[in-house]
């Protein structure tokens, strides 16, 4: 999973940083990653948290808690922030662009 989100990420970026590329360079890495996530999703749904459910106690729980509270979460902590945002101006300035090209 990681290589696939790897390439799908580089093809992101190519796009961010002005670069012209086909939509089979985003777009297949992209199903890829949609379907490998799924199914870690699925597995950790159906497997491992109804055992760790079963096996760890309030004590564990917040011992993990504890540890985990200063990651920044990859999706909506403030680095994916930066990296939308970033998306967002490309975007912005493309349709920008277009309706000055169509007056």
């Amino acid at each position: 999973m990681r290589k696939i989100g790897e390439e799908l990420v580089s093809g992101l970026s190519d796009i961010v940083n002005g670069s012209i590329s086909s939509r089979e360079i985003v777009e297949t890495p992209g199903r890829a990653y949609v379907a490998s996530f799924r199914s870690h999703m699925y597995t950790e749904e159906k497997e491992i948290l109804p055992m760790a459910a079963k096996l760890l106690r309030d004590r564990d729980w917040s011992e993990i808690k504890a540890a985990i509270q200063h990651i920044d979460d990859p999706i909506f902590g403030k680095a994916a922030e930066k990296r939308y945002a970033a998306i967002h101006k490309q975007i912005a300035r493309q349709a920008q662009a277009a309706k000055s090209a169509t007056r």
